[in-house]
């Protein structure tokens, strides 16, 4: 049984290969942002750092067609924009890739 980056690294550029060719149009970010996305959710509820985003799922990322023009992990804000301590709040909605 062998396990580990060096079984996975073949299956994932495999994966891309594939998407790629069904859509050439997508650039790498855009293909990170698939796989990434329809993964399916291993250990912890979203990202952990023994899972990472979760199993890779072909199937799933194979049928998505686009992707929504802005998928981000973390917000940024500019040194002025706000003080220490200050809170922000945001309501974010779109297309949930994993469903």
């Amino acid at each position: 049984v062998m396990s580990g980056t060096s079984m996975a690294s073949p299956v994932v550029a495999g994966s891309i290969a594939l998407i790629r060719g069904l859509y050439p149009e997508f650039t790498p970010e855009q293909i990170r942002q698939v796989l990434q996305y329809s993964s399916d959710d291993r250990g912890s509820s979203g990202y952990d750092s023994y899972f990472g985003h979760g199993r890779l799922n072909l199937n799933k990322a194979l049928k998505v067609t686009s992707i929504p023009e802005v998928m981000f992990n973390n917000l940024t804000y500019t040194e002025n924009s706000l003080s220490s301590g200050n809170k922000i709040s945001a309501r974010i909605s779109g297309k949930n890739l994993k469903s």
